[in-house]
């Protein structure tokens, strides 16, 4: 049996979330999913397909709960599912994003506009304002009338970082991959580059740079 390590099993189940990501509609069942819950738990579900010749399944089973074990109760593995023709479902369930982002090794972060920028986050990004799942009209968040956009939001119209953060005690929740991202609350700006919004609550993220963050702010 081969030898697992984090790498290799991420590889695996993000396989699938970049693929699924990259789909052009707004339906989401069976798409790689992460999503922050009001608890402030965040709940990551990935649908892969295991490439049998390579990996096993009993070690790929083993080697995950181990990991998991390893958080003690922070983590749940809520499912794992193998099921025909390789296709794989496994459901972790974080205690919070920094569990998430120690877990992965990838930003995460749920807060406060003030307590992101205390962490360390510049926001430092073009924004488009959201109303009802849709872009709104820029000049309603910074009077300027805004500029028009070049992401998946369609004729989008974008503002500074200034007018996103305006109140520091707005709702933020931050990641660093590509998934599709659910918030408990009703969007109101979102990262310009690298996002699609499909409803009040969920965004598909799908950046350019492996290393770029994208902000989601709701209330």
């Amino acid at each position: 049996m081969k030898k697992f390590n984090r790498i290799a099993v991420a590889a695996v189940f993000l396989s699938f979330a970049l693929f699924a990501a990259g789909c052009d509609n707004t339906k989401t069942a069976g798409e790689s999913t992460l999503a922050l819950k009001k608890n402030g738990k965040v709940e990551q579900v990935v649908h892969d397909t295991l490439d049998q010749d390579y990996y096993s399944k009993t070690g790929l089973k083993d080697y995950i709960k181990e990991q998991v074990s390893s958080y003690e109760d922070s983590i749940r593995l809520k499912k794992l599912k193998f099921s025909r023709k390789g296709k794989v479902t496994m459901d972790l369930v974080f205690q919070d994003a920094d569990t998430y982002r120690s877990f992965e090794g990838k930003s995460c972060f749920s807060g406060t506009v003030g307590q992101a920028m205390a962490s360390g986050y510049d926001f430092d990004t073009d924004f488009v304002p959201i109303e009802d799942g849709e872009s709104a009209d820029a000049s309603k968040a910074d009077g300027s009338g805004g500029a028009i956009g070049t992401s998946g939001n369609a004729t989008q119209n974008v503002v500074s970082s200034d007018a996103a953060t305006d109140t520091i005690n707005a709702d933020v929740f931050i990641v660093e991959e590509d998934f599709i991202v659910k918030v408990p609350g009703d969007i109101t700006f979102v990262s310009a580059e690298g996002t699609k919004v499909l409803d009040s609550h969920t965004v598909r993220v799908q950046r350019d740079d492996p290393d770029e963050v994208v902000y989601i702010l709701y209330q």
